[in-house]
């Protein structure tokens, strides 16, 4: 499970999205307004998995998260 701190740590590098925690359940989301896409984790994400990809997207100049998670599509026909 992914830890308060990592998402801080997000907000603080790319304070346009959103990110978040999941409910119910363990993952976290990343709602873009630039890419217009929402991101989940992938299952096995641990803190140091998603802190070294903020490092690795510092490095270069783009959004990693973007590129290496899935995008999560909202259900109609779910209650959220």
């Amino acid at each position: 499970m992914l830890s308060t701190k990592v998402i801080f740590e997000y907000r603080k590098e790319f304070p346009d999205d959103r990110c978040f925690f999941c409910e119910p359940g363990t993952g976290v989301f990343i709602d873009s307004k630039s890419e217009e896409k929402t991101f989940i984790s992938p299952f096995d994400e641990t803190d140091e998995i998603f802190i070294d990809r903020i490092k690795r997207s510092k490095e270069t100049g783009r959004n990693l998260f973007y590129e290496e998670w899935d995008t999560f599509e909202y259900n109609l026909d779910y209650v959220y």
